[in-house]
């Protein structure tokens, strides 16, 4: 028998060996990397969404920018939320309610609200046809808890959270009318158009009135997606001056 001649298995070549090692690594990382594109890829609603936004192209400067929201990113993804996103512009001007506010939200999706109120009346605004709203002090307001009607209203928030998302929080906003810049006696804007409903809403005091309303929304047009709330056109820069408590243009 030749000596060299051994009975056990032959030892794995170092090739072999680095294959055995590369094999389940780059399997994990490949299975990691689907993983995570899966978990964090925007939702096909989110994508058409932001291609197709629209923003105002002329903002009274007596407005002063205080903030917004966008949906619930966790909400959107899970298929339990539509996405939508609000600005929210305070008054700056001298008046007797510093609280007047006006928002501007839009949302996926067709949609079609009745608020009640006083007036209803069908508009032309962004080249097609809207509606113009007035509201008393409790309209569109949920009940106290006592209420006969609160249940009815509890269940339709709930229910609205996914394809309704800015008029439940409208609800909200409006609830307490004596403190909230939402309540009181308040004139709304609603319109759909290429998939997209578009709501403007304000407190019913100078100088806000419907005709603002109506100049805002004929001037939408295509904008880039804000990554940031602040980050939106036309901007107002950050060193403008402050004015009940947002940013305000000088003067």
């Amino acid at each position: 028998m030749n000596q060299r001649e051994s009975f056990g298995p032959k030892p794995a070549s170092a090739w072999t060996v680095l294959l055995m090692v590369l094999i389940p690594i780059v399997l994990l990382v490949s299975f990691g990397g689907g993983l995570y594109y899966i978990v964090t890829r925007e939702p096909e609603t989110v994508t058409r969404f932001e291609e197709g936004f629209r923003f105002p192209e002329y903002v009274p400067n007596w407005l002063g920018r205080r903030g917004g929201d966008y949906a619930n990113a966790g909400k959107v993804k899970a298929g339990e939320q539509l996405p939508y996103v609000s600005f929210y512009w305070d008054v700056c001007a001298d008046t007797d309610d510093p609280r007047a506010r006006l928002s501007l939200s839009i949302a996926m999706e067709h949609q079609e609200v009745d608020l009640g109120g006083q007036s209803r009346t069908a508009v032309h605004v962004d080249g097609v046809q809207g509606w113009l709203t007035r509201l008393d002090i409790l309209d569109f307001v949920e009940p106290n808890v006592d209420a006969p009607d609160y249940e009815y209203y509890r269940t339709r928030n709930v229910e609205w959270e996914y394809d309704r998302g800015i008029y439940n929080r409208l609800i909200y906003g409006r609830r307490d009318f004596l403190l909230s810049p939402s309540a009181g006696p308040a004139i709304a804007l609603q319109w759909n158009r290429d998939g997209y409903h578009y709501l403007i809403f304000a407190k019913d005091k100078e100088p806000l009135n419907a005709e603002v309303l109506m100049d805002i929304a004929n001037s939408m047009a295509p904008s880039p997606y804000p990554e940031e709330l602040g980050d939106i056109t036309p901007g107002r820069p950050s060193s403008e001056s402050s004015h009940f408590g947002v940013r305000c243009p000088p003067g």
